[in-house]
């Protein structure tokens, strides 16, 4: 974790839950491994470069989508729909 400025930067591989492996077969033993794996952060915890993340947090930043507003650029809202992750730039 990198702290610039005021804001606090988490690694990428804390967001590594995100993608799954791709082109793999969604019952294939590797993708399930992924899940068990990033299912085990959500539970119990996870440290990063001596950081450590609750299991509510990781799941919140990995696994929470949230519905964005997304503005013309006029700074209107628009019919247009957008859904993110925390942590998405």
């Amino acid at each position: 974790m990198s702290k610039k400025s005021n804001k606090i930067v988490l690694p990428q591989t804390f967001f590594e839950g995100r993608t799954p492996p791709k082109g793999v077969d969604l019952f294939s033993y590797q993708n399930i491994e992924f899940y068990k794996e990033h299912l085990y952060y959500a539970e119990h915890g996870r440290t990063i470069n001596g950081f450590r993340f609750t299991g509510d947090y990781y799941w919140y930043m990995n696994f929470f989508p949230i519905n964005l507003l997304v503005l013309d650029k006029y700074g209107n809202p628009t019919d247009e729909e957008k859904i993110a992750y925390r942590g998405d730039r």
